[in-house]
């Protein structure tokens, strides 16, 4: 029996545009339909809403109730057919390529307005693609995940030719998914996200079998980090040193691990400050210190002045960013020493800080070094491979790391990193990763490789820093969660990219895995103080 009502079917040859129930309405009461029998079975399935963030071509107005939310395990999550024409139909041009954009402008309303939500989740969009956001008015990260449609890709090629009739539109104008996401939270504060593309359901892949397997070799997991900014007075030094124990728990054999570094691992030279002025707070003056010190003492909250105490302190300790280059290259070593036996491989790619201040664009050069002498046996230079116009590999893997995707026609980040790979015209890259720009994400979608379809990840590397100056105070752009990130990618090639998972490790769980096992050096060395002198 269809789980579908009669009421809801109906013949595509008997829609007229005049309709008030055509397509798009009667497709969206299926949708809610199917959305209430998984979510809200046996309750008034008007408690579930969809929303359109626009009137629609029938002249209908959307929905005056901006705050339905399903609640799932605690979390707040609201889900969207649409937001502001998120992306076009069939009927209406090429999908756009600035969904994240449209997503992110629209949780900063809800913030502003006060109904900001723990996830979004929209449709529609022709790529799957996440991210996430970190907003002064809650402690942890928003979740933004845009799922791509599950529908044969060759299928689409035609049904878009058919019914367009521009050039435009008769081809797919952007990198097209296919495929299922699973979002996962833990109680840690990591996100997950395990993508199967279409191929690799088709071929009925197990992920179960695979990361039940990952002890024995199953996943090469690919640790990210980039952006960590040494010399910068936002360097969050504290989770800097908690980074390799993180990475040691890992079930994945160390051969099987491999490091990715995206550069501005320090920030660069004293000559440089004036232009990275608006990014490098300066140590508080005297004058500054004592004034807030009074604030503090005069706090009838005890622990509250406790905690701006040791900010303040951590300000005149860390914040100093007249250290010059050399200082920042040995504060670094101290960071990355304990990562080099963690590792077989290692990729490296220098920054633009560094560079700048140097002028002879080195960063890898130096970084590499400072891996190898403590454990880690091979270092990619992929700064050699990319002046040559050639990409690494890992196994059989196309790689493309740069230090930075940039951003073009005000798309997002992830999307103009695919939109370099896709205007390289060469079918070089199955994993491409870019830091520079702070933000955490991953972007899924189709290519053709060997005459199937194969997916290729674009992966935008988070900062590992605490908020600068230029993001707290500066209307830029939006402040995109800290942490490191993660990629596991099949060890058998059969399965390849059809199946991937991606991992968000933000600062804010890092921060409590410090404060659960007695907070960090730096806190208890404080603490420790404090309780000397109180005593």
């Amino acid at each position: 029996m269809s789980i579908i009502p009669d009421s809801y079917k109906f013949k595509a040859s008997q829609w007229k545009t005049s309709d008030k129930k055509g397509i798009k309405d009667k497709a969206n009461d299926i949708y809610l339909h199917l959305i209430n029998m998984v979510l809200n079975e046996g309750k008034n399935e008007d408690n579930i809403k969809v929303y359109k963030r626009f009137e629609n071509f029938l002249g209908e107005k959307e929905d005056n109730n901006p705050d339905a939310e399903i609640l799932i395990n605690g979390f707040k999550v609201k889900v969207f057919h649409a937001i502001n024409a998120l992306t076009a139909g069939l009927n209406e041009g090429k999908p756009s390529d600035k969904n994240i954009n449209m997503i992110v402008d629209y949780a900063n309303l809800d913030a502003q307005y006060g109904r900001l939500s723990d996830i979004y989740i929209t449709g529609r969009g022709s790529a799957t693609e996440f991210t996430a956001l970190d907003y002064q008015s809650r402690k942890d990260p928003v979740l933004i995940l845009n799922q791509g449609p599950l529908m044969d890709i060759d299928r689409q090629f035609k049904l878009r030719a058919s019914l367009n009739k521009t050039d435009v539109a008769k081809r797919l104008s952007q990198f097209e998914d296919s495929g299922i996401s699973l979002l996962s939270v833990y109680n840690d504060k990591s996100v997950e996200i395990e993508h199967i593309d279409i191929g690799g359901i088709k071929k009925g892949i197990n992920p179960y079998k695979i990361n039940k397997e990952k002890t024995k070799g199953s996943l090469y997991e690919m640790v990210q980090i980039s952006d960590w900014h040494v010399g910068n007075a936002a360097s969050d030094y504290e989770a800097m040193e908690k980074v390799p124990e993180i990475i040691n728990k890992s079930q994945v054999p160390k051969d099987k691990r491999i490091l990715f570094i995206g550069g501005d691992m320090v920030d660069g030279g004293n000559d440089k400050a004036q232009r990275t002025k608006m990014s490098l707070p300066r140590a508080p003056s005297p004058e500054e210190f004592l004034g807030k010190l009074e604030d503090i003492l005069n706090d009838n909250d005890k622990e509250r002045a406790k905690g701006n105490f040791m900010s303040e302190l951590h300000k005149v300790v860390y914040g100093n960013s007249d250290i010059d280059l050399g200082q920042q290259e040995k504060r670094l070593d101290k960071y990355l020493r304990p990562l080099g036996p963690l590792f077989e491989k290692a990729y490296v790619v220098g920054g633009n800080h560094f560079e700048r201040a140097t002028g002879n664009g080195s960063e890898g050069r130096m970084i590499g070094p400072k891996l190898e002498n403590n454990g880690t046996k091979e270092v990619v230079y992929v700064d050699d491979y990319l002046l040559r116009g050639e990409t690494p590999y890992l196994d059989s893997y196309g790689l493309l790391q740069l230090h930075s995707a940039g951003y073009r026609g005000g798309v997002d980040a992830r999307t103009s990193l695919m939109n370099t790979v896709k205007n390289t015209g060469k079918d070089l890259v199955d994993i491409a990763m870019a830091g520079d720009c702070h933000e955490p994400g991953i972007k899924f979608a189709l290519k053709k490789k060997d005459e199937e379809w194969k997916t290729m990840a674009a992966i935008t590397v988070p900062a590992l820093e605490n908020e600068t100056y230029f993001e707290s105070y500066i209307i830029h752009k939006p402040n995109y969660t800290k942490g490191i990130s993660e990629l596991y990618i099949p060890t058998d090639t059969t399965v390849g990219t059809s199946y991937l998972k991606y991992r968000l490790i933000p600062l804010q769980g890092i921060r409590t895995t410090m404060q659960a096992e007695g907070g960090s050096r730096y806190d208890r060395l404080l603490d420790n103080l404090l309780k000397k002198f109180t005593n």
